[in-house]
């Protein structure tokens, strides 16, 4: 089955996606994210990831200094009620 086109907006529902983490301590415990990773930015509903087909995750993390990198399935995030 060939993998789905998707452009800049649309909700994904399948598939590996990374996020990149914030190097503040409220987003770590114990070497693990925390749930404020999971939290859409001020002002916005849905939360920004990027496909991991799309992506290596040094391209993720180039230019993002101390960042850290998530990766999590999409069908996951839907599960908890996250888009």
């Amino acid at each position: 089955m060939a993998d789905a086109t998707y452009s800049e907006g649309d909700q994904v529902t399948t598939g590996g996606l990374y996020r990149r983490i914030f190097p503040n301590r409220d987003f770590y415990k114990d070497n693990r994210a925390t749930s404020y990773n999971f939290v859409p930015d001020t002002g916005e509903e849905d939360l920004s990831l990027y496909r991991a087909a799309e992506r290596t995750p040094s391209e993720m993390l180039e230019g993002h200094d101390q960042f850290g990198l998530l990766e999590i399935e999409a069908a996951v995030l839907w599960a908890w009620g996250r888009r």
